[in-house]
């Protein structure tokens, strides 16, 4: 394969492999930390994950494409024995697994190339429904009325049914106890209190540049592909919330959040309140796009109050919060003006959550 790459390119692909080695997998996967500093090393790999799908993170889709082929057509190939979520249990310092992944790579370049090209890393994790939660609450104890929610990028839509799950956050219970689903977050410091019952759902409504089928199997293997060895209590998990979806079916429009918000906020009933979410997505939309989704945001805030609930990576280090940290916030849009109140620090699969005992309630963070 001839290389496209030019040599600055090749340097910022290799720095961004290596900070996602050392910043993002080492704690949570040292399996996917050993392949990224394979993959910087490599400059035939390197080439190959330049072709990843435009605007979408070239690590998550190259382990998620091996992770998807070694789950379907190459189960036996004994790089799988050191994945627990397919069932292996070999440790990461047994035998060379950096060299087994590089050259199933090599052999299966095409397959590869394949799903990155095409795929994109719509992550439907139903634990940040946990962190999201205490944020739902608060707009509803703050208007008194059923919330009209809005999720941009809601991918599978298992976020989208939230209120059909069970909560333990730290010592409090919430949700319906009959519920297939139940969640477990560590709260830590100071939380608000938390309502008696969930809010109550007046409508759902996802805005999606990628739709996906939930009713298609190939669906739920990408979905499974894209969680990391070590949390296999995931799962089941997402296994159980694509059932609580198929059945609800919830309403997911394929198209630009940006432009369809407009449209979609002015056709709601004026009796509820409007909660926009979403949970890792920004990071995708391009700097330009953001801000005109905060613009377009206020503009509608002229003509009624809306919410914003995110749960975001932080990457620009806004009001002094430490870049890479991962962050719950609420904005409000009303009147023609806008403020963010950082709620909380989190972990990104919904595991914990710890309070900022002194949120302001203003700043530029969104």
């Amino acid at each position: 394969m001839e290389s496209l790459l030019t040599e600055k390119q090749r340097d910022d692909l290799i720095t961004y492999f290596r900070y996602f080695a050392d910043h993002h997998a080492i704690k949570s996967c040292p399996l996917y930390a050993r392949f990224a500093h394979v993959i910087a090393d490599s400059d035939k790999l390197l080439d190959i994950a330049a072709l990843s799908k435009s605007g979408q993170p070239q690590a998550n889709l190259m382990l998620a494409a091996v992770h998807y082929l070694l789950a379907g057509p190459h189960r036996n190939h004994p790089l799988t024995e050191y994945y627990d979520t397919l069932g292996g249990s070999r440790s990461l310092n047994d035998g060379d697994p950096g060299s087994l992944f590089a050259g199933f790579i090599e052999d299966h370049d095409e397959d590869v190339i394949s799903l990155i090209s095409t795929k994109v890393t719509n992550t439907n994790e139903v634990g940040r429904c946990s962190t999201l939660l205490p944020a739902f609450m608060k707009v509803a104890a703050e208007t008194k009325a059923p919330l009209h929610m809005i999720e941009i990028g809601p991918s599978c839509g298992l976020i989208m049914c939230w209120d059909q799950y069970r909560y333990a956050i730290s010592d409090q219970q919430r949700g319906p106890s009959d519920a297939r689903i139940a969640l477990k977050i560590d709260a830590r410091g100071m939380p608000p209190l938390l309502s008696a019952t969930l809010p109550t759902v007046a409508s759902r409504t996802g805005l999606d540049l990628y739709p996906v089928d939930i009713n298609d199997p190939e669906t739920l293997a990408w979905q499974l592909a894209l969680i990391w060895p070590g949390a296999t209590d995931r799962l089941s998990r997402i296994s159980k919330a694509f059932n609580v979806a198929r059945e609800m079916q919830p309403k997911i429009i394929a198209g630009d959040a940006v432009e369809m918000l407009p449209d979609v906020i002015n056709r709601l009933p004026r009796d509820g309140a409007v909660c926009i979410h979403h949970s890792f997505v920004t990071y995708q939309i391009p700097p330009d796009r953001r801000n005109m989704l905060s613009d377009t945001l206020a503009e509608l805030g002229r003509e009624r109050p809306i919410f914003r609930v995110a749960m975001e990576w932080i990457d620009d280090g806004a009001r002094g919060l430490k870049t890479g940290d991962n962050s719950l916030g609420l904005a409000r849009y009303s009147g023609g003006s806008a403020t963010y109140q950082h709620l909380a620090f989190c972990d990104p699969h919904g595991r914990w959550l710890e309070w900022d005992p002194k949120p302001p309630v203003d700043s530029d963070i969104l």
